[in-house]
């Protein structure tokens, strides 16, 4: 019962640390992003949010979007890795959000080939949530990217296990296992994936 009561205080002052004014900027900006992309202008009403409560990992993780979809790669990273320390230490990220969140920053830094960082991020998100396929299934491209395609096959195979918490994408049009298409052991592997 007392647990659940600091809970609930926890993320009333989440809740309140934000302004009115950043609040509405906030909210602009995702409107301005549902319009088809007035992606300039988001952005700069994020950045108003931000500097009106720089300790809202929301604007950050939204802000991170926006480059995201730019795209801008080292923008992105500093965005969404802001709002990963932010939530960090408040939890205010809603779990799809969260999800979101590391996912993009893995797959901007992976983007660029920054394998190990993006590996990084992906390993303690697996540890905090273990049954969500999308890390692992991302950390099995990374291996992959790096040329390692036993330990990019065990975590495929992991991936498939838990298919049924996320979008299971299609192997065979991947990038991230181009070079591995004509190599039996990834053809003997993945079978099952592709039907």
């Amino acid at each position: 019962m007392l647990k659940s009561a600091f809970v609930i205080f926890v993320l009333c002052s989440a809740a309140l640390a934000q302004s009115a004014k950043a609040r509405e900027n906030y909210d602009k900006a995702v409107k301005e992003v549902g319009r088809g992309g007035h992606l300039n202008k988001a952005e700069k009403l994020l950045k108003e949010a931000i500097a009106d409560s720089p300790t809202w990992a929301l604007a950050y993780a939204e802000l991170g979007d926006v480059y995201f979809y730019m795209p801008k790669e080292d923008p992105a990273v500093e965005a969404y890795t802001q709002a990963r320390e932010l939530d960090f230490k408040d939890h205010s990220l809603a779990l799809d959000r969260r999800r979101v969140v590391n996912n993009n920053l893995a797959y901007v830094l992976a983007s660029t080939k920054e394998y190990e960082k993006s590996i990084a991020v992906l390993e303690p998100s697996i540890k905090d949530d273990p049954e969500y396929g999308a890390y692992v299934y991302n950390l099995a491209c990374d291996y992959s990217e790096m040329g390692d395609l036993d330990k990019a096959l065990t975590l495929l195979k992991h991936a498939w296990e838990l298919r049924d918490s996320f979008v299971f994408p299609n192997i065979l049009v991947d990038s991230s296992f181009g070079r591995w298409r004509n190599d039996p052991r990834f053809q003997q592997a993945t079978r099952a994936m592709v039907k």
